[in-house]
């Protein structure tokens, strides 16, 4: 499964459907006759001083064929574009990708000056080319690409183009926002009147104008009017969950019954072990004993010996290939692996179950419509004998078994079951003290300012997780190049440097980074040297939400726990000045704690931060906003190491 991305720098057209040109193909070369507005009176950069384009029509239709023998539907595309300075020349570049079961057709564009002079698009440098992300392997989609000729400040771009798609479909998205300022965006819906129309709006509220076009023909039609820019921001839920847009179900999937029987049909017969699936199934689980170790060596196989790679060809982006092609491939997607570990499990007389999910990065799933867009992954589920549930996801190598990455936990699912029906669950989530971040520095300074500094940092959990993706692909010495940029930019005098990172293949302990390094302290004039708090903790999140308001709720990764331990030791010729205080912090986004203990020449800080709430209503962002202040305040403390006597200036 793959996930809808958004118009960029490149105009990539992924969800539009749109009208008919107002121009026929005689006058398109000469004629300007739009009926929304005249060229005349078109906007110009002192309206819109921030921005860099402005969307004048997003016009769309989609419309099932009934008259065709076959069935058919026609999508339409009309989109007007002015360009407003350089920055908006991206907006020329165009891409329209389709697939095998579509066509590209009646593709036409233009350049309009801003003396209305027009330039045509040559047709030969319309450019047929392979598109797909590059998780992807291989994919059937393929795209029709050109650039708009003579773009300039001022000028307009029109285009035309129209969809076949070899099937009644209605086009499961229509977005009406953009990060760009939308004069009129409008769609329009023509389908049987006696079919049913699933749909709902997103961050905007629009109903369509319901029309009937004789007996048979419905005509739905959205239209909005001076849309606002979309603004990102930080750690906002995924663009399509909040952007103004409308979303439909598939014709024929009324229910998520019918999206589980669907799914089924998709995958019957796929899930069966033969003799060769059989076989590898015993051979690694009859050593076991017990119904959990024999399920665990099963999904490490799945997980460690089938290599991730995705081909989607037409159906194949939803269709699992056969468990025993994959087994002889020793490669899959998501949905081939969960294939394959239900075939081994069968095979030995487990029941594993595969379970449809939309993972944090692809957004909540809101079960008022029916689509198949609202998911993204597929991972397993099994209940053992004593009624224990086991969740796998072998698609991420560094996730253990009987535990889910952050990204499926506390997940709305659909699981699968063997007739055909759906059961709706919700996938378990690790508790904060699982997450954890231990942090242990220890500084032995000599009478000559030379200091010698063990760190010692362990990350488990979720925290863990994300270090091995971090540390994990890298080389040993890039990551330990890594790990010494990280160092030298809190201390920049550093002069040796020696780590070691334990534990990223060992699944079952918290990742360990250990280092050892030396420098020669700046002592200042007064011969002070002063340790800020926040060299050690480096506390991130406030520096995420600096913008005053909000608008959209804020989802974090996961809840956290974040342990600091600080001690230094002193020879009997320097002290300590301490301008640190024992804080306490307490509220529902989470909790900081700062306590120290000190003696004539030894000083220990204990700093511990808890997140606690990781999804936050833009409402609260007042609230979480000045819980995140105070505790960057309270991590600006410090401590000086000076000579006895020694007076420092505040």
């Amino acid at each position: 499964m793959h996930k809808r991305s958004c118009i960029k720098a490149t105009f990539l057209i992924l969800f539009g459907a749109c009208l008919l040109s107002c121009a026929g193909t005689g006058s398109w070369g000469s004629k300007i006759n739009w009926g929304d507005f005249s060229l005349e009176s078109l906007p110009t950069q002192q309206d819109y001083p921030d921005h860099e384009a402005v969307i004048l029509l997003d016009d769309g239709s989609l419309m099932l064929d009934f008259k065709e023998t076959l069935s058919r539907s026609v999508l339409k595309r009309h989109q007007i574009i002015k360009i407003l300075n350089r920055k908006g020349y991206p907006y020329a570049n165009v891409t329209i990708p389709y697939s095998s079961s579509t066509k590209i057709r009646n593709i036409k564009a233009r350049t309009i000056s801003p003396d209305g002079e027009i330039f045509l698009l040559d047709e030969k440098k319309i450019y047929d080319i392979t598109l797909y992300p590059d998780f992807i392997f291989y994919s059937d989609v393929r795209a029709k690409r050109f650039s708009f000729p003579a773009e300039d400040d001022g000028c307009i771009l029109e285009m035309t183009w129209e969809k076949h798609i070899a099937s009644y479909s209605y086009w499961d998205y229509w977005q009406f926002q953009y990060d760009i300022p939308v004069l009129i965006s409008r769609y329009s819906l023509f389908t049987s009147s006696k079919w049913p129309v699933s749909w709902r709006t997103i961050g905007v509220e629009a109903k369509p104008e319901e029309i009937y076009q004789g007996s048979n023909i419905k005509k739905y039609k959205w239209e909005l009017h001076d849309i606002e820019p979309f603004v990102a921001e930080e750690a906002m839920p995924p663009l399509d969950r909040v952007v103004a847009s409308v979303l439909f179900s598939p014709p024929g999937i009324e229910s998520w019954d019918d999206f589980a029987s669907w799914y089924h049909s998709l995958i019957k017969g796929r899930l069966q072990p033969n003799a060769e699936t059989a076989e590898l199934a015993h051979r690694l689980t009859d050593p076991m004993s017990s119904e959990r170790e024999k399920l665990q060596h099963l999904y490490e196989f799945v997980r460690d010996k089938i290599r991730y790679v995705a081909i989607e060809i037409g159906i194949g982006g939803y269709q699992p290939h056969f468990a025993h092609e994959v087994q002889k491939n020793r490669y899959g997607d998501c949905k081939d692996k969960v294939i394959l570990l239900c075939a081994l499990a069968q095979a030995i007389g487990m029941d594993v179950r595969p379970v449809i999910i939309s993972t944090a990065q692809n957004g909540k799933v809101d079960t008022t419509v029916t689509s198949h867009t609202l998911f993204n992954h597929v991972i397993a589920r099994a209940v053992l004998p004593d009624s224990s549930e086991i969740w796998m996801d072998a698609t991420d190598s560094y996730c253990p078994f009987d535990d889910l990455p952050w990204y499926d936990q506390n997940r709305l699912v659909i699981e699968i079951k063997h007739d055909g029906g759906k059961e709706w669950l919700t996938t378990p989530f690790s508790i904060i003290e699982k997450n954890a971040i231990s942090k242990s520095w220890m500084f032995q300074i000599d009478s000559l300012y030379n200091c010698l500094a063990q760190a010692e940092f362990t990350y488990d959990g979720n925290a863990g997780l994300e270090m091995r993706h971090r540390l994990g692909h890298l080389s040993v010495r890039d990551r330990t190049r890594w790990l010494m940029a990280d160092l030298q930019a809190r201390f920049p005098y550093m002069d040796s440097i020696d780590i070691v990172v334990e534990n990223i293949d060992d699944l079952q302990s918290p990742v360990s980074i250990k280092s050892t390094f030396s420098w020669k302290l700046p002592v200042a004039t007064a011969g002070a040297v002063q340790f800020n708090l926040d060299d050690f903790c480096q506390f991130q999140l406030n520096r995420l939400f600096f913008e005053s308001k909000r608008h959209f709720p804020i989802e974090l990764p996961f809840p956290y726990t974040t342990a600091d331990v600080i001690k230094v030791r002193l020879p009997d010729n320097l002290e300590f000045s301490i301008n640190l205080r024992n804080n306490f912090l307490n509220e529902s986004f989470g909790d900081y704690q700062l306590r120290y203990f000190q003696d004539e020449r030894f000083l220990k800080i204990n700093r511990h931060f808890a997140l606690r709430q990781i999804d936050i209503p833009a409402a609260d962002y007042d609230d979480f906003r000045g819980f995140l202040a105070n505790i960057a305040q309270l991590d600006k403390s410090f401590f000086l190491v000076k000579k006895p006597g020694a007076v420092v200036l505040p």
